[in-house]
């Protein structure tokens, strides 16, 4: 039930990105940067409108951090977020990221961030609008406790100092419930379900002690699996950590982005999972929670959520 950051193929190559703005998916100018302003060009023009006010989330005034943009999951939602016409940075280990066979965008940049080294980890973060929090322990990257506790720790302490007004965190589903069969499989590798729960509380407290207007969201997915998007129609929101299910990496991303992009998320924490998956995580839970969330759009599913609820 985690998600790690492992360096996978992806299908977004030039050729893709091309198909994907000629059929008004990606609808927007593309220019391939790094951070440090070189990169081949590769302009796409769609004749879509991206200004947006330089006070929201990925304007080019305030790009979201994408940390962890290596893994799976963290590149889907760098891809989410271009396909949104918003302003992306790209951070992994080594500063080095592409989605597929060449440079993308103006609205991309890239850098090396470590979420073990908080110096790195403020550079890499700083001039950001909101950040995706999308790390977890792979070989290369640090176990569980310096990624998914630590880095987690790491990550909002950099938020707080910086200014940066929302961090969103993927975490778990199933990290409040030791006894459940998907905690006691998945904590095998490196107690890796406990970390992240420590990840969480320690999170929380840094932000009870942060200035007003600082705010975070926690998502814990279900099973992970690299299924089609099933969009906001086939997924469901819950609470309190009861409910779990599978869930697709890609539907993961789109609800971080959507997250870091809606008000109706700030300070809570929340499952995610298909909704022909769902059923109580373990024996003696009731089969519904009272929390569920449903809607035809991720705004929808947003409005109700509470705060508090899971810690």
């Amino acid at each position: 039930m985690s998600a790690t950051e492992d360096a996978s193929p992806s299908p977004f190559d030039r050729r893709s990105l091309v198909n994907r703005v000629a059929a008004g998916l990606l609808g927007t100018a593309a220019v391939v940067t790094t951070a440090a302003g070189t990169g081949e060009e590769l302009r796409l023009l769609t004749g879509v409108d991206t200004a947006a006010s330089a006070s929201e989330p990925g304007t080019k005034q305030s790009p979201i951090a994408v940390v962890g943009a290596g893994g799976k999951t963290g590149k889907l939602a760098v891809e989410g977020l271009l396909k949104r016409g918003r302003n992306v940075r790209a951070v992994t280990r080594t500063g080095e990221f592409s989605l597929g066979g060449g440079d993308v965008g103006d609205l991309m940049t890239t850098a090396a961030g470590d979420v073990t080294k908080t110096d790195t980890l403020k550079q890499a973060l700083a001039g950001c609008g909101a950040v995706l929090f999308c790390a977890s322990a792979s070989k290369k990257g640090g176990n569980a406790e310096a990624v998914d506790y630590q880095g987690v720790l790491n990550a909002a302490q950099a938020c707080v100092e910086l200014g940066i007004p929302r961090l969103v965190v993927i975490s778990s589903g199933a990290v409040t419930k030791p006894d459940s069969l998907g905690f006691k499989v998945t904590n095998v590798f490196g107690n890796i379900m406990t970390l992240k729960r420590k990840g969480e509380i320690g999170l929380e407290e840094i932000y009870a002690a942060a200035p007003k207007g600082l705010t975070y969201t926690i998502v814990r997915p279900g099973g992970l699996t690299d299924g089609a998007v099933i969009g906001p129609a086939g997924i469901e929101l819950n609470q309190g950590d009861t409910i779990g299910g599978t869930v697709g990496r890609g539907d993961v991303a789109e609800v971080v982005v959507e997250a870091a992009l809606s008000p109706a998320t700030e300070n809570t924490i929340f499952e995610i999972y298909d909704k022909k998956s769902r059923g109580p995580l373990q024996g003696g839970l009731p089969k519904t929670s009272g929390y569920e969330r449903t809607g035809e759009s991720y705004e929808a599913m947003f409005k109700g959520l509470q705060g508090g609820i899971g810690l």
